[in-house]
């Protein structure tokens, strides 16, 4: 779901069991949003005033799952404050 949907019809729409929508939106529309569980993609970006960050403040969800390929050192800690504890897997591990 993006901005460009009309709010009202997003209204309807957070009301889903399950909603993918973009950072922007959701902070946008935090006061409809009604979730206990959120997945980030890139959660590399949930830092500093970025529109990940904010939703991770605002909603304070019980569970939390961040997804990325890569998270720099220096935003490590914020991303674990924010996420959760960062597990890292890689090829091998998989096979295991």
């Amino acid at each position: 779901m993006t901005g460009r949907i009309p709010r009202t019809k997003r209204a309807e729409l957070w009301q889903s069991e399950v909603v993918v929508a973009t950072p922007e939106t959701t902070f946008n529309d935090i006061d409809l949003v009604h979730f206990n569980a959120i997945v980030v993609d890139e959660c590399h970006h949930t830092v500093g005033q970025d529109a990940f960050a904010k939703v991770m403040q605002e909603l304070h969800p019980t569970y939390r799952l961040g997804l990325s390929a890569f998270i720099p050192a220096r935003r490590e800690r914020e991303v674990t404050e924010l996420i959760g504890p960062i597990r890292r897997w890689n090829w091998s591990s998989m096979l295991r």
